[in-house]
């Protein structure tokens, strides 16, 4: 969906901001933090609501976490297309070799 993409790329902005806290200053990354919980909302209520609010911290830990290793497979991904394309696409396996 459109706000887990979102999520993502403000995950990423996020800790990059985090990295270079002394440049940016502090409020660029905390600002992406906000926004990153906002798109990620709808989910921690669900969280709140089936296990309670301390499953809801543990778990908004874990989905930042996993927008980044999502964001680092996307770029992987990205990379190997633009880097590594493929020659042609085969149409049975016989042409493949």
């Amino acid at each position: 969906s459109r706000r887990q993409l979102a999520g993502i790329i403000l995950a990423c902005l996020t800790a990059g901001g985090l990295l270079g806290i002394r440049a940016a200053g502090p409020w660029i990354p905390a600002g992406m933090a906000v926004l990153w919980f906002f798109c990620q909302r709808g989910f921690f209520g669900f969280l709140v609501r089936m296990r309670g609010g301390v499953f809801a911290v543990k778990g908004a830990a874990v989905t930042f976490a996993d927008n980044l290793v999502m964001a680092a497979g996307m770029v992987s991904a990205a990379a190997r297309v633009l880097l590594f394309p493929a020659p042609h696409f085969a149409r049975n396996a016989r042409e493949a070799s």
